[in-house]
C-alpha cells in the first residue's frame, strides 16, 4: 500500500499505555563505602582507551565516579551540573573533588549505578561498543537494545484514510536494528529501524556514549524511583509520530509476512521458558532430587533424558559431572551477553552471575508485561 495516510479523522488515546513502564533500572546491591575509600579506588582506576569523540561528546559534562553494581569496579563516567544538583537535593553522598570531578557514595551511588547497569548490560551498550573506546557508532548503537514502542490496532478506508489507532501495549529493550513484535500473534516481526523512523533516524533512542545517555535517563526519571514510564520518555506529540509510523509501516505491508526470527539457545534457555530451567537445577543440586515436586520431575524428565536411565530412574552421578559443565558454560554465555572480557579480571563465579542474569531477564520481562504475545517475542538478545 503506498497511498500516504491521512490521520486527521483518528481521536488520539494513549490511557492504555503511557503509564507503562519502559526501561527498568538494575536492582543494585553495593554495599556502603564512605567518600574516601570510594576515592581511593578511583586513584587506582586503570586508563581507559576513550577516543577523541567520546572526550567530545561529553565535554559538557562533569567527571563522575562509582561502582559498577554488577563488576564492583569503579566506573568513570560523566553527569551534568545540573542532574549532579538534582541528585544532591535528593540522595546523600555527592561529593566535589578538588579536580572538580565527583565521588559518588551511599544513595546516590546506588542510583547512578542502578541506572548505569540498566544502559551498560540490560541496554547492552558495554557490548555494542565494539572497540570498547566509548563512542558508538551508528551499526554500534544498531545493537544495543534501546528501542521500545507500542503495540496495538488500525483501521482504515480504501482511500488511505486511518479511522483509529488503538494502542493497546508497549514493547521495550528492542534491538535497534533487530525486530519488534507485533501484538497480533499471527503477524510478522517488524524491522523496528524501518517501522520506528523518525526517532530512530533523529536518535531518539540511545546516545553515542554511556554517559550522554545516564544522563537523560536519570533527566527523564522525574520521580527518581528506577523506572521509565512510555510518558516520562514519549510526550503526546512524540506518541502520535511513533503511533502513525508503526501504522503507515504495517499498512505497507498489510497482508505480507516476513521470515520470523529464531531464538538463540542462551534466550531459550532464560527468555523462553522464564528461569524454569535454572531454577529447578539450582533446587536439584542443592537439595537433591527428592526435593523436587511432580510437575518438577516431570520437566526434568522432559528436558534432560540423558540424565535418567531407561527405568526413568534419575542419575545423580551423571547430573553432578553435567552440572559443573553447565554452570561453566552458562559463567561464559554470562559475560559475553554482558560484554565483560576475562582480560579485566573478573572474578565472577556462576552463583553471582546466576543472580544478576535473573534480574536482568526479570526487569526486561517484567516491562513488557502488558504486550499478551511477549512470551512468543522472537528478541535480539543473543550471546
Amino acid at each position: 500500500m503506498n497511498t500516504k495516510l491521512d490521520f486527521s479523522s483518528v481521536v488520539w488515546n494513549f490511557s492504555l499505555v503511557e503509564n507503562n513502564p519502559i526501561y527498568k533500572a538494575f536492582d543494585s546491591k553495593l554495599e556502603y563505602k564512605s567518600k574516601d575509600d570510594l576515592e581511593e579506588l578511583s586513584k587506582n582506576l586503570e586508563a581507559q582507551n576513550i577516543s577523541n569523540e567520546a572526550k567530545k561528546a561529553n565535554s559538557n559534562l562533569k567527571e563522575v565516579f562509582f561502582r559498577d553494581p554488577i563488576t564492583n569496579k569503579i566506573v568513570k563516567s560523566a553527569l551534568s551540573e545540573n542532574t549532579l544538583s538534582i541528585l544532591r537535593e535528593n540522595f546523600a553522598g555527592v561529593h566535589k573533588t578538588s579536580s572538580n570531578s565527583y565521588i559518588l557514595s551511599d544513595k546516590a551511588e546506588s542510583f547512578v549505578s542502578a541506572w548505569y547497569a540498566d544502559i551498560a548490560y540490560q541496554r547492552g551498550y558495554i557490548k555494542a561498543d565494539a572497540d570498547s573506546n566509548g563512542f558508538l557508532t551508528k551499526s554500534e548503537l544498531d545493537e544495543t537494545r534501546s528501542g521500545y514502542m507500542t503495540h496495538g490496532y488500525f483501521g482504515y478506508t480504501g482511500n488511505g484514510v486511518v479511522t483509529a489507532v488503538i494502542n493497546l501495549s508497549t514493547e521495550s529493550y528492542i534491538k535497534l536494528g533487530g525486530y519488534s513484535t507485533p501484538y497480533a500473534s499471527n503477524e510478522a516481526n517488524q524491522v523496528f529501524k524501518e517501522d520506528q523512523k523518525t526517532f530512530y533516524n533523529n536518535g531518539k533512542f540511545a546516545k553515542e556514549t554511556i554517559a550522554l545517555e545516564l544522563e537523560r535517563t536519570i533527566q527523564s526519571d522525574k520521580d527518581l524511583n528506577g523506572v521509565l514510564e512510555y510518558k516520562e520518555l514519549m510526550s503526546f506529540a512524540e506518541m502520535k509520530q511513533q503511533a502513525m509510523d508503526n501504522t503507515e509501516y504495517e499498512a505497507k505491508d498489510f497482508g505480507s509476512f516476513k521470515e520470523f526470527m529464531s531464538y538463540k539457545d542462551f534466550i531459550d534457555f532464560l527468555l523462553k521458558e522464564g528461569l524454569e530451567k535454572l531454577q529447578v537445577l539450582e533446587k536439584l543440586k542443592e537439595k537433591g532430587y527428592e526435593s523436587l515436586n511432580k510437575d518438577e520431575k516431570e520437566y526434568l524428565l522432559k528436558t534432560y533424558p540423558n540424565l535418567f536411565n531407561e527405568n526413568k530412574e534419575f542419575k545423580k552421578e551423571d547430573f553432578d559431572s553435567f552440572y559443573e559443565d553447565f554452570k561453566t558454560d552458562f559463567v561464559e554465555k554470562s559475560k559475553d551477553f554482558l560484554g565483560l572480557k576475562d582480560d579485566e579480571n573478573l572474578d565472577l563465579n556462576f552463583d553471582e552471575l546466576s543472580l544478576v542474569m535473573k534480574e536482568i531477564f526479570s526487569n526486561i520481562a517484567s516491562v513488557n508485561i502488558s504486550n499478551p504475545f511477549y512470551e512468543k517475542r522472537f528478541v535480539d538478545l543473543e550471546v
